[in-house]
C-alpha cells in the first residue's frame, strides 16, 4: 500500500497538482468568488488522473501483486492528503485574518464570501462533491475522464452559487464575519462540512472499490 501511494505522488502525480494546492492564496482576494479554488485544484486532480490514463498507470498498476481495492485507496488518499493540505493552509489564513485583519473595512465590507470558519466548512462539501462525482464515475471505467468531470462541475457551481448567496440571507450575515465573536454559526458550518466530508469520502471509496474490482481492463 505505501509503494502505491509512493508511485501516485512520485510518478503519476503531475507537477501542476501541486502548484494548484497554492490557489489557496487566493482566498485572501476580497471581491473575488474564492470558492473556485476547490474547482481549481479539481483541475489539477484531472491532469494527474489524464496522466495517469496516458501512461497506463491502471493496467500497470493491476498486473503488480496487489488487489485492485488497495489501487483504488491509493488514488483516494492521493486526493484526499491533497485536499486535507489546501484545508490546513486555508486554515492558517484563515486564523492570520481574524487575528491581524477583523477590523479591516476591506473585508468587512466585501459582498462576495470572506474566508473564515465557515468558509472552511464551504469547502470541505465541495472537496466532497469532487470525491463523490468525480471519483466514483471515474472508476466506473478507468478510461474516461470526460464524463465524470461534467458531472462533478454540473454539482459544483450550483453548491459554489448557493454558498455565495446564504450570508445575503436574512439572519446569517454573520457567515461572512471574519471577527471571532460571531464564530457559533460558522463552526457549526465548519462541523457539518467536515462530517460530510469525511462520510461521503468514505462511502465514495468503498463504491468505486466495489465498481474496479469488477471491472474488466
Amino acid at each position: 500500500m505505501l509503494n502505491l501511494l509512493k508511485k501516485e505522488f512520485g510518478l503519476t502525480g503531475s507537477p501542476i497538482t501541486y502548484i494548484f494546492i497554492a490557489a489557496a492564496g487566493m482566498s485572501m482576494i476580497p471581491n473575488y468568488p474564492i470558492l473556485v479554488v476547490t474547482f481549481i485544484l479539481s483541475i489539477g486532480f484531472s491532469v494527474s488522473f489524464q496522466t495517469a490514463r496516458e501512461t497506463q498507470d491502471i493496467q500497470y498498476s493491476i498486473i503488480l501483486p496487489v488487489k485492485k481495492r488497495d489501487i483504488v485507496k491509493a488514488k483516494f488518499l492521493f486526493v484526499v492528503l491533497i485536499e486535507l493540505a489546501v484545508l490546513i493552509l486555508l486554515t492558517l489564513i484563515v486564523t492570520l485574518k481574524a487575528i491581524f485583519l477583523q477590523n479591516s473595512v476591506l473585508y468587512a465590507e466585501n459582498p462576495l464570501m470572506n474566508s473564515n470558519i465557515a468558509y472552511l466548512g464551504y469547502t470541505s462539501i465541495c472537496f466532497s462533491i469532487f470525491n463523490t462525482a468525480y471519483l466514483t464515475q471515474y472508476f466506473k471505467t478507468a478510461t474516461r475522464l470526460g464524463k465524470p468531470f461534467l458531472i462533478y462541475s454540473l454539482l459544483e457551481f450550483p453548491t459554489i452559487i448557493i454558498f455565495e448567496t446564504l450570508h445575503h440571507l436574512p439572519g446569517f450575515s454573520n457567515l461572512n464575519s471574519i471577527r471571532g465573536q460571531f464564530c457559533t454559526l460558522q463552526v457549526t458550518v465548519l462541523l457539518i462540512g467536515l462530517l460530510i466530508f469525511i462520510c461521503t469520502t468514505l462511502i465514495s471509496y468503498r463504491v468505486s472499490a466495489k465498481k474496479f474490482e469488477i471491472l474488466d481492463l
